[in-house]
C-alpha cells in the first residue's frame, strides 16, 4: 500500500474548482474529503486517479510524482488506483463472480479463485456468487463494487460517495462491513462524502473543504 500526497493543487473551471490544496494520506490511512456539493471534492479525486490533469501543484503516490513536476504525468491505468463510484457500475451481464475478479491482475487460476473466495466471504456475499447484479440487493451491489475494486490489488482505494444511495439503516451495516475488510487489509483509502456522520465512522482524517470557490 501507498501514501498519498497533493502539494499546492490546483485545477479551476470557469466557475469552480479547486485552489493550492495540499494534504497527506499516511500509508494504510482512510481519508475523507468532506464539503457540499461544488466544494471540490470529486475534482479532487478525478486528480488523483488521472482523469484531469494539475494546473499547478503535484501528486505523489507512494514517493512517486504521479502529476505535476516538470510536466510529469502518469496516466490512470498506470497509477494501480482502485475506484468505486456511488452508482455501482458493475457489468448486468457478468455474475458477481466475474465482476469481482474482473480487473485482477493474479496470474495463476487457483490464486485467483482462492482471493474471489477470500473476498465474498469478507463482505459477505458467498450466497451471490452466481448471481447477476440485478438479483441482489443495492447494498449487495455496492459490496461487490467495492470488492472488486480491491481485487485489483491497488496502491489506492478511491471511493465517491459509495454510500449516498443506501438508506440510512442499510448504510451504517454496509460502511461498517467495507471498513472492516479495508482496515484488514491496510488499504490507503480516500472517500469522498457530504456526510459528516459517514466521514467520522469512516476516516481516520478527515479534510474539510469549503462551499463553492469563484
Amino acid at each position: 500500500m501507498s501514501s498519498i500526497e497533493l502539494k499546492n493543487t490546483s485545477y479551476r473551471y470557469k466557475v469552480g474548482g479547486v485552489t493550492d490544496v495540499s494534504f497527506v494520506v499516511p500509508e494504510g490511512k482512510i481519508a475523507c474529503l468532506l464539503g457540499p456539493s461544488g466544494s471540490g471534492k470529486t475534482t479532487l479525486l478525478k486528480l488523483i486517479a488521472g482523469f484531469l490533469k494539475p494546473q499547478a501543484g503535484s501528486i505523489v503516490i507512494g514517493g512517486e510524482v504521479i502529476a505535476g513536476e516538470a510536466g510529469r504525468f502518469v496516466p490512470p491505468q498506470e497509477r494501480k488506483i482502485g475506484l468505486v463510484f456511488q452508482q455501482h457500475a458493475l457489468f448486468p451481464h457478468l455474475t458477481v463472480a466475474k465482476n469481482i475478479l474482473f480487473g485482477c491482475t493474479r496470474d495463476s487460476k487457483e490464486e485467483r479463485q482462492d482471493l474471489l473466495k477470500k473476498l465474498l466471504q469478507d463482505f459477505r456475499i458467498e450466497q451471490h456468487e452466481h448471481r447477476y447484479p440485478h438479483q441482489i440487493s443495492g447494498g449487495e451491489q455496492q459490496r461487490v463494487a467495492i470488492a472488486r475494486a480491491i481485487a485489483s490489488d491497488p496502491k489506492l482505494l478511491l471511493m465517491d460517495e459509495p454510500f449516498s444511495s443506501l438508506d440510512k439503516v442499510l448504510r451504517d451495516q454496509v460502511q461498517q462491513q467495507c471498513l472492516e475488510v479495508i482496515r484488514a487489509r491496510g488499504l490507503t483509502t480516500v472517500m469522498v462524502t457530504h456526510d459528516e456522520e459517514s466521514a467520522k465512522a469512516m476516516g481516520d482524517l478527515i479534510i474539510r473543504l469549503k462551499a463553492p470557490q469563484s
